[in-house]
């Protein structure tokens, strides 16, 4: 609250809902209905999805986003973003830790926000080196667009156009070709878009 009342002189409330009172605290489920923006803080975006999935809070946060409220949030906040959303679970492998090879479903998903349709969000992305979890998602949604925020680092999306705000870089990887799996799971493509934008550089999410 302190940091966002820097910027404007709206009324900035913090609200921690459990699952009852994502479909009963009719009061916060207003709030947030009319909100100018709402900030999705980090966490675990499992935790989050499974108590906002199918409630009126969920309705009430999209609802708001119809009206034209800003939709926001850091780390697990912008993991929730997707409708394809990368939970951090990993099968097979021990959770937080930095896949050792691109395979196909390995990384698990689950639904998320999905305020965002056409892309999947990853984040810390540079400095944690998530490239092989990264392109294992893309091998198992390869019509998606794949995007690795860094720390420090946001994209501003409007009317599908992304820009790139603060200190790092955006990882963008879309459109892999000739997609082969191998028995052991492991996966090749081809021709696959990449790119690398800085602070002001701006793509079309779609």
């Amino acid at each position: 609250r302190k940091q966002l009342s820097q910027h404007c002189s709206n009324p900035v409330v913090s609200f921690d809902f459990t699952k009852e009172q994502a479909n009963q605290h009719q009061s916060w489920i207003d709030s947030v209905k009319f909100a100018k923006l709402i900030y999705i803080t980090g966490g675990d975006q499992s935790k989050f999805m499974d108590i906002v999935r199918g409630s009126r809070l969920y309705e009430a946060m999209h609802q708001a986003y119809s009206g034209g409220a800003t939709i926001s949030g850091t780390s697990a906040g912008a993991a929730v973003m997707s409708a394809v959303m990368i939970t951090g679970e990993q099968r097979g492998e021990r959770e937080g830790s930095n896949l050792k090879s691109v395979k196909r479903n390995i990384v698990v998903t689950a639904e998320g926000m999905g305020f965002l349709r056409n892309s999947i969000i990853d984040q810390h992305f540079i400095i944690r080196s998530r490239y092989n979890r990264l392109l294992s998602v893309l091998s198992d949604h390869p019509k998606k667009m794949l995007i690795g925020i860094d720390e420090s680092t946001a994209l501003v999306i409007h009317n599908n156009i992304a820009r790139v705000v603060g200190d790092s870089q955006v990882v963008v990887v879309s459109d892999p070709q000739k997609i082969k799996v191998f028995s052991s799971e492991k996966v090749e493509f081809k021709k696959a878009k990449i790119a690398l934008l800085g602070p002001g550089q701006t793509f079309n999410i779609r």
